[in-house]
């Protein structure tokens, strides 16, 4: 019981009201939080050089993101070491002394004349002196597959500039692409589209013992290019070789799709993973679900207390204080314990946040929280909160990596905006934080994209990647096309973006199931083709 005592002193004494100064920061625990308070004061304010200074030691992610504001405050001569040593250029660093060389070497400087034998030396990494040397060989793909492993082929892929150059090239020996973990390297040269002559050169060979997502690729590749049976061979390599579920779910139903046996679909709707390819498998069949879902008007929340809340769900860094303890309990009854400090009507998605683990999140749960005083067309309501639910599991206070707020993940900089626009006065960031708000402001926005994007499965990808990509991306009229049979489902797996992609598969199958809570059930076929032109 210690840490249920722990967490009810933290609701006591960490509600503190927000402030826009040195001394708040300070006051703040480390964290994203905090780090979205830095990066706003530095972007908003005149700092000196000793500010600067102590916030950079404050920083919890040094992302590339608030390291570059900062160091606009910043000389460079005062630059913190590891932050001037990864901001020089190559003249600078073989100038410097050696531990300040190997925190700034890029593997992009191998192709650098003036990288001599007597600077390599210098490096401490066995590994980057292997890859450099590979980088210097006359034909580096070839090298590469031969005496690197997929280690060395996913860092060189991901490290360097000139991708095309290097492996946009027809392979000599076939065979040495086998045999190798890739991580995401292969999966993403497939995806791109960007290197047909490797991708070409792989219809040629047959590849074993890769890892999971690359056996993925090889079977969208082999797909595309019409070889039906190949591309069922590395789909069912996937199948029997991955402990991702949502990876060998989406393989068992490109099984079914490529080959139209069911055997594929009913082993596809025996999966306890909720996703839109197990929730398709399942409507297909008219089968019951593996998956739990759970919603609202369960009998686990039939007496959730309409009283306030012991904490303030609009603060971020209560939220980050009482999660980060919550994340450290293994015990199940410890938690179950825990659950009931958030047993709220205001609280339901705290609530779910600890019950989950109990549960080892085996149930989907399918909540509405704070739709009060709200009123939303049906198809609008469904989708925002089908994508609330990939966004922040309803929690009001979330601050993301990249300081996306609140229960919607609204960017500061269309705050303002989306304010003026709805006519909204005295609105600033944290109302962001107030779920009401953050409904209202995430329904505008998707309101907003469906003019432009029309079908959800487009809008929820320019909510996460923004309009630009998924605009350029439909500009390719082989994208999404009613002349491709396997649409729209072939399409969705090459969305440039990682993230986008797993987002619109995530927040569809989220949104087909409101709309059969709602009472507006959705033929999965029908819908998704409805995205072709």
């Amino acid at each position: 019981m210690q840490i249920v005592y722990k967490i009810l002193l933290l609701f006591l004494f960490c509600n503190i009201l927000f402030a826009k100064n040195l001394a708040f920061i300070e006051s703040k625990p480390q964290g994203i939080a905090r780090d979205f308070y830095i990066y706003e004061f530095i972007i908003n304010n005149e700092i000196d050089l000793e500010t600067a200074l102590k916030l950079y030691d404050l920083i919890d992610l040094k992302s590339p993101k608030i390291m570059s504001v900062l160091k606009s405050k910043i000389p460079q001569e005062k630059l913190p070491y590891t932050l001037l040593c990864s901001s020089k250029n190559f003249d600078e660093l073989i100038q410097s002394d050696d531990e300040c060389l190997n925190i700034g070497f890029k593997l992009d400087y191998a192709f650098n004349g003036k990288l001599d034998s007597a600077i390599i030396d210098r490096l401490t990494s066995s590994k980057t002196k292997n890859r450099i040397k590979i980088l210097r060989s006359k034909n580096i793909l070839d090298t590469l597959l031969k005496n690197g492993d997929g280690e060395d082929f996913n860092s060189i892929y991901f490290s360097i500039s000139k991708k095309i150059e290097i492996f946009n090239k027809a392979p000599k020996n076939l065979k040495n692409i086998s045999n190798k973990d890739y991580s995401k390297a292969l999966y993403h040269i497939i995806i791109s589209n960007k290197f047909p002559k490797f991708t070409k050169a792989l219809l040629k060979a047959n590849i074993t013992n890769v890892n999971d997502f690359s056996f993925f690729a090889l079977g969208l590749n082999e797909l595309e290019n019409g070889s039906k049976n190949k591309a069922l061979k590395y789909f069912s390599s996937v199948v029997s070789s991955t402990k991702n579920r949502f990876l060998k779910d989406r393989a068992l139903f490109w099984q079914y799709k490529i080959s139209a046996k069911s055997k594929y679909l009913k082993e596809l709707a025996q999966s306890e993973h909720f996703n839109l390819y197990s929730l398709y498998a399942t409507k297909k069949l008219k089968a019951v679900p593996k998956f739990q879902i759970i919603l609202q008007d369960d009998e686990m929340f039939a007496s959730l207390s309409e009283d306030k809340p012991p904490f303030d769900i609009s603060n971020p860094f209560e939220w980050q204080i009482i999660s980060q303890n919550i994340l450290q309990v293994k015990n199940r009854d410890a938690l179950l314990d825990i659950s009931k400090l958030f047993y709220y009507k205001e609280t339901l998605p705290h609530f779910i946040f600890v019950i989950n683990r109990y549960y080892n999140f085996s149930k989907n749960f399918f909540i509405m929280p704070y739709y009060d005083k709200l009123d939303f067309d049906n198809q609008t309501k469904n989708l925002v909160y089908a994508v609330a639910r990939q966004e922040s599991r309803f929690i009001p206070s979330v601050v993301s990596r990249s300081y996306a707020l609140g229960m919607m993940q609204i960017m500061p900089f269309n705050v303002d905006n989306f304010a003026k626009e709805q006519k909204m006065e005295n609105i600033t960031l944290e109302s962001m934080f107030n779920p009401q708000i953050a409904l209202q402001f995430g329904a505008y926005y998707l309101n907003h994209l469906k003019k432009e994007f029309t079908h959800p499965l487009f809008i929820s990808y320019a909510y996460n990647g923004g309009p630009t990509f998924i605009r350029n991306f439909l500009k390719d009229k082989s994208n999404f096309s009613k002349k491709n049979k396997f649409e729209p489902w072939f399409s969705m797996e090459f969305i440039p973006y990682e993230e986008s992609r797993f987002y619109g598969m995530k927040v569809m199958a989220n949104y087909i199931m409101y709309n059969e809570i709602n009472n507006t059930p959705i033929d999965i076929d029908i819908f998704m083709k409805e995205a072709l032109h």
